[in-house]
């Protein structure tokens, strides 16, 4: 089995581990390398089919070693494929500019790694396949040119001379050099007087490799068989060919050195009746001639025979003047032997007098023109040139008559019939014998086909090939303009509307990526309907779009403008069975002569789009100078937050659970903080919602887990006579829509040595309802671990009964906001009552977040709820502050009221950490 070759670039050897240890069930041979310099070094050494390249390195970064493999000729088709934490569009944007083919986001998911490998594989194949089918077509129609070029050589000569001999003098160069073989040979057949079995053939022209011993010498002989030669010519027919060494009775003896080279022949007619042949020597193994060979010779030693008699007409007008009605028979023959030629090549063909005026076209340069021949008598060349070419054609005629250099040159014709093709002209002049031009003659190639690929190559450069609207690539060299504009005329306004459709995400995911798509070409239908013929629509992403608005009244016309568009979203889209409402979220850029650069217009039209989106979406905003500086300081955030678990800048700290009705300790939540290093500390809910969107929630909770299962293992055995307490750690909604989720929280419990059922895991009653099911199934796997589950924040989503009864939970958390407000026959104080009703009904336990007065705590007592947290008991402490308040300073497990609350108050009033606002329930 072939295996194929894995390049990993990456600074981290775990990251390495991690990636052989995902393909190792592949057949790969992974290869690492630390850095970028080793990655570039190993290049010829390893022969990688596949890069995988990290971003954030010493030295080089990923993004340079990526620019520097596709800048180098042998390595730029090697996939690359981006490992990285990094998530925003605009670093995955200098990703795909360096050339990076795909991308694969940290941490590694195995599934999406090996599809990612195995489809970047298939792709270099299929690049490779379409690459040596290019070469193999591109090698058959080159030599078809050249053999079309051949044939055009020896016609124009035929047309230009009736001199036999320099004809086939440069039949057999020219055949030569085409085929690269060891010699070509014209032979004319002779009758031998001594032998009457055999007859001779002699050498009229030959061509010979000059770097190879001669076979051939001039006026050289052969003897045929001529019992072979005649049943070959009664077998055969014009359109033989045959291999020369069978007809030959002399060949061991002649060609002694070449025992092994195969010699094809083709017949040459002189009034139907065998003249000679045209030979080809070639030194191979091989017995077979290409077909396309065969035929060429054939169409070779057709132009001879008509050069032969051809030749022979003009001697005999030249010696048989007194025969001149014979003689004039002959040269109609000659001539209309020259039309069919003529018509028989794949190329059109012309002659004119000396002034330009047309003589005579061949069939296929009326086929090329749409003129008939007619038509075309008399018409001056500008006559059938395009307008917009007849300078150039000028241009490169006076070159050609003043410097003498050849006449080539590709340029348009009129046509009476088609539209207008484009053509490859070649012309000769025709002398006198006076060494004066008579006229001239010349080929024109049809390359309309060639052109036209050409174009459509260069659309396709510019435009979306799935809804055809112009791509980032045309939308930058417009937005160039409209700067430029901008900055020379005072006057010219424009906008840029940055348009992304929400949720689109759910509509690919659920009806289909082929739904998706034609619900995108019909977007693209509807938006160019909206806008007026000067706007530019252009498709930059997935679902993004940009409209440029040039030439505008006033700026507040894209204003309505974006309006318009959001109310004709409002309108269902119809696609097979499904009626689709989609709708949008709308940056607004108002240009101005600050802007130099098209990337900032974009920029900072993504930033106002964004901020639309968070707003709630189907809703624009128009760019302001603070959102820049948010962003800026929103991405400095997410930068020292992806740093701040390297560097230890997170802390644990836990707030006490106390049983009500006992007064006692049961347990504590888990709760993240962060200490920056320069801002101190950060609330969490300014750094949970950024870790939440770039992932990095997942590795904190994973660390907050560990710290605190370890934390509760130590107090369990150093204060056993508080047993048994309880931890909880809140889950985030990307850890539970993870699918190892269970498997790693049962190793991190197995690796710390916590026995499951004092862990209790908080969801929060929002995240139940995204999906239901897999939420019931994954919460049943986890109780069959014993693992405890609480759902948070109760009474904030939208819990239906018809579900609730069915999840597998031992808690309902009473959120902060009803009982921070609840007062004796209040709204809120009737919420939490029916809220323990409910959980009594259900077989639940209550713990109700955020008691911060005696008076809470005694309606919640009178209410019958079980458990209580908040910062009448304690707020969230480090673990040496929770041991020095609750195990060391003689509290026992059970306190009586006056005495639990009397000690509680004092640590309250000695810690002087500021009081935090209420946490995201997805803060881990």
């Amino acid at each position: 089995m072939a295996y194929s070759s894995v390049l990993v670039v990456d600074d981290e050897p775990d990251n390495f581990d991690v990636i052989e240890s995902l393909l190792s069930d592949r057949p790969y041979q992974l290869h690492y390398v630390s850095n970028g310099i080793d990655a570039l070094e190993s290049l010829d050494l390893f022969q990688p089919d596949v890069i995988l390249l990290d971003v954030m390195m010493p030295g080089l970064d990923g993004i340079e070693v990526c620019a520097r493999i596709k800048a180098m000729p042998d390595w730029h088709t090697v996939p690359i494929v981006i490992v990285t934490a990094l998530t925003e569009k605009k670093d995955l944007a200098r990703c795909m500019a360096a050339g990076a083919d795909d991308f694969i986001t940290k941490p590694i998911n195995g599934i999406e790694l090996r599809a990612r490998v195995q489809s970047m594989l298939r792709i270099k194949q299929t690049y490779i396949d379409l690459e040596q089918q290019v070469q193999t077509r591109t090698a058959a129609l080159q030599a078809k040119a050249e053999r079309d070029r051949v044939l055009s050589i020896i016609a124009t000569q035929i047309c230009a001379s009736f001199d036999f001999n320099e004809i086939v003098e440069t039949t057999v160069q020219e055949v030569q050099q085409l085929f690269q073989c060891r010699a070509v040979a014209i032979w004319q057949l002779q009758s031998s007087i001594a032998d009457h079995n055999s007859q001779v053939a002699t050498v009229v022209a030959a061509s010979q490799d000059p770097t190879m011993a001669p076979l051939l010498k001039d006026r050289d002989q052969i003897h045929l068989s001529r019992v072979r030669l005649q049943a070959y010519q009664l077998e055969q027919g014009d359109d033989a060919t045959v291999h020369f060494q069978d007809l030959m009775t002399d060949c061991p003896e002649k060609f002694p050195r070449t025992a092994h080279c195969q010699q094809l022949a083709v017949p040459i007619l002189q009034n139907d009746k065998l003249w000679g042949f045209l030979s080809v020597i070639n030194c191979q193994s091989s017995e077979h001639w290409p077909t396309e060979e065969q035929e060429f010779l054939k169409q070779l030693s057709t132009q001879l025979a008509i050069a032969l008699q051809q030749a022979q007409a003009y001697h005999q007008l030249q010696t048989e003047l007194n025969e001149r009605r014979q003689t004039e028979v002959r040269l109609r023959e000659s001539e209309q032997r020259y039309i069919n030629l003529a018509n028989a090549v794949p190329v059109g063909i012309f002659r004119t007098d000396a002034n330009h005026q047309c003589l005579y076209v061949n069939q296929r340069w009326s086929q090329i023109t749409g003129y008939s021949t007619r038509a075309a008598m008399g018409m001056g060349w500008l006559d059938y040139i395009h307008p917009d070419d007849q300078v150039k054609f000028q241009d490169e005629w006076q070159r050609f008559v003043n410097e003498q250099r050849p006449f080539q040159l590709e340029y348009r014709l009129r046509s009476d019939c088609h539209e207008e093709p484009w053509v490859f002209g070649q012309v000769v002049a025709e002398y006198d014998a006076q060494d004066q031009v008579v006229g001239y003659v010349g080929t024109v190639t049809d390359i309309s086909a060639l052109k036209r690929a050409e174009a459509q190559i260069l659309h396709n450069a510019l435009h979306d090939l799935l809804t055809n609207l112009p791509n980032r690539s045309l939308l930058t060299e417009r937005l160039e303009l409209a700067i430029n504009r901008s900055k020379r005329v005072s006057s010219y306004r424009y906008a840029v509307l940055f348009l992304d459709l929400d949720q689109f995400k759910v509509i690919n995911d659920s009806l289909g990526h082929l739904i998706g798509d034609r619900l995108l070409v019909q977007m693209a239908q509807n938006l160019k309907s909206y806008l007026r013929f000067s706007d530019f629509l252009a498709r930059v992403g997935g679902d993004e779009f940009v409209i440029l608005l040039e030439d505008l009244e006033s700026l507040d016309a894209a204003v309505r403008m974006a309006e318009g568009i959001l109310s004709s979203f409002e309108k269902p889209i119809a696609i097979d069975d499904y009626e689709i409402v989609i709708t949008a979220s709308i940056g607004i850029v108002l240009g101005s002569a600050d802007y130099d650069h098209p990337s900032d217009l974009l920029r900072d039209a993504d930033i106002a789009m964004y901020r639309a989106k968070s707003s709630g979406r189907s809703t624009y905003k128009i760019f302001g100078a603070e959102m820049h500086h948010q962003a800026i300081n929103r991405l400095t955030l997410e930068t020292d937050l992806r740093k701040a678990l390297t560097q230890e800048e997170f802390r644990v700290y836990y707030q006490p659970v106390i049983n009500l009705a006992k007064g006692r300790l049961v347990g504590f939540e888990a709760l993240a903080r962060w200490h920056h290093a320069t801002r101190g500390w950060i609330s969490p809910a300014e750094f949970i919602p950024v870790a939440e969107e770039t992932g990095v929630i997942q590795q904190l909770s994973r660390w907050i887990l560990r710290q605190a299962c370890q934390q509760l293992l130590h107090w369990q055995r150093s204060f056993p006579e508080f047993a048994p307490l309880k931890m909880s750690v809140n889950l985030s909604a990307q850890e539970l829509r993870k699918p190892t989720m269970v498997s790693e929280i049962l190793q991190t419990l197995d690796e710390v040595g916590l026995e499951p059922h004092y862990l209790t895991l908080e969801i929060t009653e929002s995240m139940l309802i995204e999906d239901i099911n897999q939420t019931i199934e994954l919460l049943t796997e986890l109780k069959r671990h014993h693992i405890q589950i609480s759902i948070d924040d109760f009474g904030t989503g939208y819990s239906s009964l018809s579900y609730l009864h069915r999840l597998p939970a031992d808690y309902l958390k009473i959120d902060r906001s009803f009982v921070g407000q609840m007062e004796k026959g209040n709204r809120n104080f009737q919420v939490v009552s029916t809220i323990v009703a409910l959980s009594n009904q259900l077989g639940l336990d209550v713990v109700a977040e955020g008691v911060e007065t005696q008076q809470q705590l005694r309606w919640l007592e009178q209410l019958g709820c079980e458990f209580g947290q908040g910062y009448w008991f304690a707020k969230p402490l480090p673990p040496q502050e929770i041991e020095n308040q609750f195990f060391t300073q003689g509290l026992s497990p059970g306190l009586v009221e006056e005495e639990r609350r009397s000690v509680i108050n004092q640590s309250l009033m000695s810690h002087d950490q500021p009081r935090s606002g209420p946490c995201p329930s997805s803060s881990v």
